[in-house]
């Protein structure tokens, strides 16, 4: 991480116009095999004793916090502070022990070979705004190698709703290039319709994938400029990414 940091100040010391590429985990970078909706269930199943209902809530492009307020609802509970605490304290352990036991995650087609494209170009600044608790995306991260690869992030402890989150990863880019420089422009990457609409909210250009939960017509519907099948199409994708802005930027 100290490595990553030190990495960004320099981008953010150089060129005075950076992008701002923010990416979804889930269904976007990473595949985990079920792992990550059933950790919910296990660690609901410690902290309250009884299993929920997973069907009843929509896990693709929602938030942990918002999630778990769902399925505590849905079970009739109104949990106070400290078992809200102690299930996200299990939620890792748990999606570790599922991970292992169902093989790891996995990166999507194009992910890596992406990541090192914008990593490698001055200009771009990769980013996340995830669902996930921090935790549990470090742990999807590093199980497929690519953790290293971003310079701000946010996260699902840090609010309920994902354009709130997304809203806080680019402050975080802007602090981070204030002194030198600013954001000429930002792009959301996600595999929902609510990755599209949350990048609509921030001001981002949204660019679906077709990788996780949703179609092109769906994704377009919410927002999306541009949708992929995956993130395979290095050079089309990064065309995107450096090419000429809507309405003529």
């Amino acid at each position: 991480m100290k490595k990553t940091i030190e990495t960004a100040a320099r981008r953010a010391s150089g060129p005075k116009r950076l992008r701002l590429v923010l990416f979804d985990i889930d269904g976007t970078l990473v595949k985990t095999h079920g792992a990550g909706r059933d950790a919910f269930g296990l660690a609901f199943a410690e902290v309250f004793g009884i299993r929920p209902d997973l069907d009843r809530v929509r896990f693709a492009g929602g938030t942990d916090f918002d999630l778990f307020r769902r399925l505590a609802a849905e079970a009739g509970l109104r949990p106070g502070p400290a078992e809200e605490r102690a299930f996200f304290e299990r939620l890792p352990h748990a999606l570790q022990h599922l991970l292992a036991a169902r093989g790891g995650a996995e990166a999507l087609p194009g992910t890596q070979i992406l990541l090192d494209a914008i990593v490698a170009d001055p200009e771009l600044l990769p980013g996340l705004v995830t669902g996930n608790i921090a935790e549990c995306a470090r742990i999807k991260l590093e199980a497929c190698g690519i953790n290293h690869s971003f310079f701000v992030g946010a996260f699902g402890r840090m609010h309920a709703d994902r354009a709130c989150i997304a809203a806080m990863a680019i402050e975080q880019a802007r602090s981070l290039v204030a002194d030198n420089g600013e954001l000429e422009a930002i792009f959301l990457v996600g595999d929902t319709v609510r990755d599209m609409a949350a990048g609509k909210a921030v001001g981002a250009i949204p660019i679906g994938v077709l990788s996780g939960a949703d179609d092109t017509e769906a994704l377009q519907a919410a927002g999306a400029v541009q949708v992929f099948r995956d993130l395979s199409p290095t050079q089309e994708i990064m065309a995107v990414l450096r090419g000429a802005l809507p309405g003529g930027n």
